[in-house]
């Protein structure tokens, strides 16, 4: 398995283990049941020489879509989950202090008879791995 493939299922199970709806990407619209989600994608990965012998540092960038129904009060409800997110990641094993927020950013989307509100949040996750991509992390 891919290690950007692991990396985005540990993501999902550290969410879902806050009983947050994780899902990995979005092809058609969610309904008020889904919201609030946070849709996971892993856009990036940089790849360079690591200075530990023949190894490769990868730093992968996480992106965290929040999306919720926009009302009055939504943009500190999606601040809880941001602080849960963040609080879960950073404290989960797996990461082991090698993750670190990099930007949030809150737009909001018109259409319907509802307004959406997304927080975009952005990781970024070091990890240092042998030349196999599919080396499995742990």
């Amino acid at each position: 398995m891919h290690i950007r493939t692991q990396i985005r299922n540990k993501v999902k199970d550290v969410l879902k283990a806050q009983k947050i709806r994780a899902v990995d990407s979005v092809y058609g619209t969610l309904s008020d049941d889904n919201l609030p989600c946070v849709i996971v994608e892993i856009p990036q990965c940089d790849i360079s020489q690591s200075t530990v012998g023949i190894m490769k540092q990868r730093d992968f960038i996480i992106s965290l879509r929040i999306v919720n129904k926009a009302y009055k009060g939504v943009d500190d409800a999606v601040d809880a989950i941001i602080a849960k997110i963040e609080k879960a990641l950073l404290n989960d094993p797996f990461f082991d202090e090698s993750i670190q927020p990099l930007q949030e950013k809150i737009e909001v989307v018109e259409g319907g008879d509802q307004s959406i509100r997304i927080m975009n949040q952005t990781l970024l996750f070091t990890v240092i791995t042998s030349d196999d991509c599919e080396e499995i992390l742990s």
